[in-house]
């Protein structure tokens, strides 16, 4: 049987329906014993209509039919979105921290969940050795138990030593169960590791080779044990999603890619279950009555549709307004209509919802261009030093007006940063450096930084050691045009608030592959650049680590003594030891460097959630960031989705897996009423 999507013929059913029911009663009224002889003392008595019935189908629309629903199978957001139908959870990564919901709780060390301890360690043992996993052999270096940072590693000699072990305890539901009724069991996480282990199984194996045992205790309770020496910050992440294998256990790893059992109709244990798969068209999932979250009235709907619309977003929300579609996903790309559906929604059409993305958006100084790596000489040719004055960095900052670019064109949906962090972010700091838009303030920095304001509104260099007397402050600005050319638009804007502070500014849009160029001679990696904008992505573990010394891109053969802008700020280092660790394979493009920073950020890495100073040490770094300004923090990303405008529970968040994480809440119409 082939589900057809059409409202239509379902409230001619209902009518149909009706008017049968209405006629059966007239029949009835019509064949009582004793009719009525004189109706004129009758008083009409008014009744109230009977309540709307609640709707019993959600409709959800998505740019593209997924390939597979199978976990391990496709990682496309059409396929994640259908699969938080199948599998609620196991948890869910919300404003950054991962929340339990097949779980008991998310572990922790406060909780007992998560311990560290000392095991013995000898030759041949896989440890983890300059974060990565290797076989322990003479000659290689490792962290001894205790021991946190780079300053403490030892080389290994032979014999036993004792190394740190991270183990973590996670403890499901009671009573959960397979759609099928089959209970789900501690060993179903235990399965599906295996399968990711697997090397038919083609997905990132980091976590896994970072493993040393994976193992269910009893039913409820699986224990994760990291290699020696591997301390991971999202420890909590690291439990395998259950799968059936009642069901998948006879088949092999390779054949699950391609089975119907497991890519088209895999059971699972959330809200809903799938019934039928009509290519190109749709998919129709059914209540699952094993649901663990029956009991509290979930989910709202009998049937789920999601239906395949393709990428024509204008098309798309018409779609919305004729009830074809209750939700469309913020995979359909809705950016490009935004204005139309804040419109719509101003006049109670449909609801939008807005969300920060993940990614953030940066504008990049080059403090210590590659050619300064040999020394800095205007006399053989190098630019001038731009921005070694911190003043320099904060008034571009404080001449800067990202709010406005934000309301512009992000319709005041986006966030300004202060860090590299979101607001939202748990270790955010609040208590640091803001550069709201100050052109007044920003120029005060550039004079008080030796950049003086002419009267043809032009800056030159006066008394500025290093500079050329009379050098006029113009900067090359490069980045691309962005998705709808937003990132352009947002330059130009940034580039006419600079030339308001008196700075001439260069702006060229590149195309992508010229400014990702492979180092050292593409400009971004290469570090031959003096303003690029462009994104970094974010995530649950703060960024520190991009503006780290040892990330800086550069000749993998120099060392320390032969960088003098490095040797002469790292003075407590080995001038043998390697100037630039990550040859040009390294991040920190902006050449900045300051051990004070690398000092905070080094030791929060090095520590995980929980361990004393972990919090201190990444609010720390961002202070240390936000008065340095290495770069300049613009604003995030935003996604946004789209609603019938009853809709009610569906809220975007920046970390989500899925628009639709909390599916199985969402609701319309009288449902919202008695949510």
């Amino acid at each position: 049987m082939t589900f057809k999507l059409n409202r239509s013929l379902i409230l001619l059913v209902v009518a149909c329906f009706s008017w049968m029911l209405i006629s059966c009663q007239n029949n009835t009224a019509n064949s009582t014993t004793n009719p009525i002889v004189n109706d004129d003392s009758l008083v009409e008595t008014p009744t109230e209509d009977p309540p709307t019935p609640p709707p019993d189908t959600l409709i959800i629309c998505l740019s593209e039919e997924p390939g597979s629903l199978y976990p391990y199978g496709d990682s496309s957001q059409s396929s994640k979105a259908i699969r938080e139908a199948i599998f609620d959870g196991p948890y869910d990564t919300l404003s950054y921290e991962p929340q339990a919901v097949i779980l008991e709780k998310m572990p922790s060390f406060e909780t007992g969940d998560v311990s560290l301890k000392s095991i013995s360690v000898s030759e041949g043992d896989l440890v983890l050795s300059d974060n990565a996993p290797r076989t322990l052999e003479e000659g290689i270096s490792i962290r001894p138990s205790g021991c946190l940072a780079e300053d403490c590693e030892l080389i290994y000699t032979g014999g036993e030593i004792e190394m740190d072990l991270l183990e973590v305890q996670f403890t499901l539901l009671p009573e959960l169960l397979w759609s099928d009724g089959k209970d789900l069991t501690a060993g179903d996480s235990v399965y599906a590791f295996d399968l990711a282990s697997h090397p038919d199984t083609p997905i990132g194996k980091a976590k896994i080779n970072r493993t040393s045992s994976y193992l269910a205790i009893d039913d409820l309770t699986v224990e994760w044990t990291g290699i020696p020496g591997y301390l991971d910050p999202n420890y909590a992440d690291n439990f395998w999603a259950p799968m059936p294998e009642h069901l998948w256990g006879a088949l092999s790893p390779a054949d699950l890619l391609t089975s119907d059992i497991s890519t088209q109709f895999p059971i699972g244990w959330g809200a809903y279950m799938v019934e039928e798969w009509n290519p190109g068209q749709s998919i129709l999932l059914s209540k699952n009555s094993n649901y663990f979250r029956s009991n509290e009235g979930y989910p709202y709907f009998d049937t789920l549709v999601y239906r395949f619309v393709g990428q024509d977003a204008d098309k798309s929300i018409d779609s919305i307004l004729s009830s074809e579609c209750d939700l469309l996903g913020a995979s359909l790309s809705l950016m490009e209509e935004t204005s139309r559906l804040v419109e719509l929604q101003d006049t109670g059409e449909l609801f939008t919802s807005f969300s920060s993305g993940n990614y953030w958006e940066v504008l990049d100084l080059g403090i210590h261009p590659a050619s300064y790596d040999d020394g800095y000489s205007l006399f053989y040719g190098d630019r001038p030093d731009y921005f070694g004055d911190v003043r320099v960095r904060q008034a571009i900052a404080s001449c800067l007006d990202r709010q406005k670019v934000v309301d512009d064109f992000y319709f005041g949906q986006s966030t300004v940063l202060d860090s590299y962090l979101s607001p939202q972010h748990p270790l955010f700091n609040a208590n640091i450096n803001q550069y709201p838009f100050d052109t007044e303030k920003g120029m005060v920095l550039l004079e008080q930084a030796g950049w003086v304001l002419g009267e043809d509104n032009k800056r030159t260099a006066s008394g500025i050691e290093g500079i050329q007397e009379g050098t006029i402050l113009e900067l090359d600005y490069w980045t691309t045009a962005g998705f709808m050319n937003l990132r352009r638009k947002a330059a130009e804007k940034f580039a006419a608030n600079l030339t308001s502070c008196g700075i001439q500014v260069n702006l060229e849009i590149l195309s992508t592959d010229e400014l990702y160029a492979k180092a050292p001679d593409g400009p971004l990696f290469g570090r031959q650049y003096e303003m690029v904008q462009y994104p970094w992505q974010i995530g649950q573990t703060p960024p520190c680590n991009l503006y780290l010394s040892s990330g800086i891109p550069g000749n993998p053969f120099s060392t320390l003594s032969q960088v003098p802008f490095l040797f002469d700020t790292l003075i407590d280092s080995d001038p043998k030891s390697e100037a630039f660790p990550w040859g040009w394979g390294g991040w920190n493009t902006s050449g900045y460097v300051n051990p004070a920073y690398d000092a905070a950020c080094s030791s929060a890495l090095n520590k995980i959630p929980g361990m004393p100073d972990y919090e201190n040490d990444h609010m720390l770094a961002q202070e240390i960031f936000a008065e340095d300004l290495p770069v300049i923090p613009l604003y995030l990303s935003i996604k946004v989705a789209a609603a019938r405008e009853d809709i009610c529970n569906f809220t975007l968040d920046a970390t989500a897996n899925s628009d639709l994480w909390n599916i199985e809440e969402i609701a319309y119409g009288v449902h919202c009423e008695t949510d």
